[in-house]
């Protein structure tokens, strides 16, 4: 739609599930154990740092996976709003978030 360009849209599942939800949903789902392991994010940016210091130490020729401001901004609770690509796009949700589920895990 032409009040669309340069504008920036949120597109993602409403509600938004945690991660524990998203776990459950999933274990409900496709009926098989998902074993979680809990590591706090103390622990990860730790490992992470010293991944970062191995690759600066190495000159560049290691490159770390992740870095510290990925492991940052996933361990944020953050919540975004569709309702600007709702109102002015007219989006709205094809698929559940536990059919999306089904879809995805049955071909995993």
């Amino acid at each position: 739609v032409p009040q669309a360009k340069g504008q920036t849209y949120n597109i993602l599942d409403m509600p938004q599930p945690t991660v524990r939800e998203a776990v459950a949903r999933s274990r409900s789902v496709t009926d098989k154990p998902i074993r979680v392991i809990p590591i706090p994010p103390i622990v990860v940016r730790f490992v992470v740092w010293l991944l970062e210091v191995r690759a600066t130490l190495s000159g560049g020729r290691q490159t770390p996976k992740v870095s510290r401001v990925v492991i940052d901004g996933m361990s944020r609770d953050i919540r975004y709003s569709t309702c600007k690509a709702e109102e002015e796009l007219g989006i709205t949700q094809a698929v559940d978030f536990k059919e999306a589920l089904l879809r995805t895990l049955r071909n995993a």
